[in-house]
Parts: C-alpha cells; structure tokens; sequence
C-alpha cells in the first residue's frame, strides 16, 4: 500500500472490467508499476517526465492526472509492469508464461539490480523475471523469464514475499497445499555484496520447504525485519485461523517453527504484515509496556472474521501480545494490512472495498486517521 518513502498519493484508477487485477506493487522508488490479474498477465509500467513550458502542477495533481485513465486489462495471459513515475503511463512488458490467474506479484530490493520480479499463480507456480535492458530513448525495456523455475506447489500459490535486502535475495511463497517455499540465489549467501541477477540465473537457487505449515492452507506470509543478528524468521498466516512463526537454523538448513501458534482470530487469517523496524508503532508511541523495547517486531494480522490485530513481540520471554486494532464486524472480512516506510502508520482494506489508515496514540490505543477510501 505505501511503496514510496516520501509521500501518500491517492490516485483513482479506472481499470478495464474485462479482467479482475489481484495485485499491484510499485517498486522501491515508486517509478515502475507491476500489476497482475485474472487474466494471467502481469504487465509493467513506467511513466515518463516531460518539460513543460507552463509551471509543473503539484505532485498528486500530475500522478493523479497520468494515472486516471490507466487500462490494467488484458487477454495474452501475462503479468504486466509499467513506469508510473512521470506525466505519461507507459507500458514497459506483459510478461506471458502462467497458466492460470496471477495472485501476487513482488519486487526484489534495487540492490540486486532494480529490475528482478517475480510472481505467484493459480497453476501452482511461482516465476522469476529479470528485466536484461533498460528502456532507452523511447524503446520498451527488454523482461526475460529466468531458467530457474522453483518445484511446483501441489496447489495454488496466493502470496510471495522477497526477503528485507540484508539477508540476502530470497524469495518465500506461500501456496494452498499448506506449504511455504523459500528460494535463495546461492550466489547472495554469506556474501556482503550483491549478486549479479545473471550470475543469480546461471549459478542456481536453492529450495527449501517449510511442510504442512497450515493444514488447510496457507494465504500470506511476511519476513520478521533483521536485527543485528540477522538471523531468517517469517511469519505465516493461513485456514487454520493461526499465525506461526518460523526459524531459519543455518546449521541444518531447514526451517522449524518457533513457539506456540498466535491465536485470536475465529475465522482464516487472510493476511500479516510486519512493521519496519525503525517505524514500530512501539517506538512512535512511547507508551508501550516496557517488557517491548522499541527494537521488537511488530506484527498486524487481518482475518476473514472482521478484525484486524498488532501483536508485540516480548525479546525476553519470547511471548506475543494481541492488540485489537478494529472490529469491522461479522461479514466483513478484511484482506490486506501494510505499514507506511515511515510514521507507524497501517493501511487496512476491507470487503467493502474500502482502505482506512490507523495509527496508535500515545496511550497504546489504536485511532482511526483516515476515513475508509
């Protein structure tokens, strides 16, 4: 929901109805857009700056203005990207190769060359894109899936999710088999450098899946953000009304759950996000029990029941604590939750197809800051 570091654009985006988009991501600097939809596409935009003669209209009005009449639909079975960064939408790829509708779709952080995508689909898979040339003097960039292709899932694959750029380039994915999948470039482990993505495509990737981490599926998942240690933790959401949390052991190579499943919501967990670390609501609202340091992760979760809640983490027991954030009542389940990069600030959308920003005051309690859009 807030991809750019600097501001909170409101845009109305008029999509084609021809097709239903399931996900849209801006990329680190907020210039590309990458959507993907029923229709198997995923297409990428870019929008190019033009000089005017006339003084340049605010921020939001041109964004607003480039974006108002954005078609997101398609029929050739593709993810698409474009460059949303300028006055002018253009379409920079539709990358074809899923054999069903597309779920989700994530970037990698800019550190591993700005251009690498991948994307989840109903056909069980997850595919990795690399974009091999930039587009130059009006010229289309140039995507290329990558050789690699991660083992199929059983069952659809709903949510992916790149790991934060200091542990490496990773890449879990969450699939309704009750499985989690987490692929690693061999070429970014135990280095302080950044792999080249060709490098990433020839030297391989390794696979390692977490079995039967939700019985009856799995339908989000967020990497816990790195501390010093920098050790690999996620959290996973899925049918079972459970959130667990998982341990990366270096030593066996495999992943196991740590401590007892958080448990508040009656119904699925649609979704979780966690907080960056330095935008912890515990530490932009000092009222925080002080058994939770500011230096803990913060975790919101959303469910099919309605209610959306912040669970704090306690460093020295290891226990989590629920917050309810909001009741949105019985029959409105919600969907997504995601955290502002910077105030503290969570974003949460809802069956009625609204999104509502929620802060937390001074006294730990959770405001409504924004009305439902």
């Amino acid at each position: 929901f807030f991809p750019s570091p600097s501001l909170f654009l409101h845009h109305s985006l008029f999509l084609s109805l021809s097709t239903q988009v399931h996900d849209a991501q801006l990329d680190y600097y907020g210039r590309r857009l990458a959507t993907c939809s029923s229709d198997r596409m995923v297409k990428v935009r870019e929008e190019e700056w033009k000089k005017r003669k006339k003084k340049e209209a605010s921020v939001e009005h041109r964004r607003s203005q480039c974006l108002q009449n954005l078609d997101l639909g398609n029929d050739n079975n593709s993810p698409q990207i474009f460059d949303v960064a300028g006055e002018t939408v253009t379409q920079l790829a539709e990358l074809a190769g899923h054999e069903g509708p597309v779920w989700a779709v994530a970037w990698a952080h800019p550190r591993f060359g700005g251009g690498l995508l991948a994307s989840a689909s109903f056909d069980h898979r997850v595919l990795l894109w690399v974009e091999s040339s930039s587009s130059r003097g009006g010229a289309p960039s140039s995507w290329q899936r990558l050789p690699f292709e991660p083992p199929a899932h059983s069952a659809s694959v709903n949510a992916l999710a790149f790991a934060p750029q200091e542990l490496g380039l990773a890449l879990a994915a969450a699939s309704s088999d009750g499985s989690v999948s987490v692929l690693t470039a061999q070429s970014s482990q135990c280095s302080a450098s950044p792999p080249s993505l060709g490098g990433a495509a020839s030297e391989g990737w390794s696979a390692v899946r977490i079995e039967r981490a939700h019985a009856a599926g799995v339908l989000g998942l967020s990497w816990v953000p790195p501390s010093a240690s920098r050790e690999r933790r996620l959290a996973t959401c899925g049918c079972d009304n459970l959130i667990k949390l998982w341990r990366f052991d270096e030593s066996s190579g495999g992943w196991s759950a740590e401590g007892a499943p958080l448990a508040a919501h009656s119904e699925w967990v649609r979704d979780v996000a966690f907080a960056p670390r330095l935008t912890s609501p515990s530490a932009s609202a000092s009222a925080s029990s002080s058994s939770c340091s500011s230096s803990s992760p913060v975790l919101a979760s959303a469910g099919q029941d309605g209610k959306v809640f912040v669970w704090s983490e306690d460093r020295r027991t290891g226990a989590w604590t629920p917050a309810l954030v909001n009741d949105f009542g019985s029959g409105q389940p919600v969907w997504r939750v995601s955290w502002s990069t910077a105030g503290g600030v969570l974003a949460v959308s809802d069956s009625r197809g609204s999104v509502s920003l929620w802060k937390e005051s001074v006294d730990g309690q959770w405001e409504q800051v924004c009305a439902p859009a």
